[in-house]
């Protein structure tokens, strides 16, 4: 069975929900194994990495 899958989604002070509440997971992400991790700076970055993404056969977030 292969099932790429990306995981695409605000963390830490991005998702808005006030400074109690901005646990970031991006390290314990980061620690799974097989998992890609990526922070983009802009738009732009963000654009070409989710789209690098979803053309990856591997998963990744």
């Amino acid at each position: 069975l292969h099932c790429p899958i990306v995981f695409r989604g605000p963390n830490g002070a991005a998702a808005g929900v006030a400074a109690q509440h901005s646990q970031d997971f991006t390290v314990w992400y980061a620690h799974c194994p097989g998992l890609k991790v990526v922070a983009p700076y802009s738009a732009e970055d963000a654009k070409g990495l989710l789209k690098s993404a979803v053309r990856d056969d591997n998963p990744g977030r």
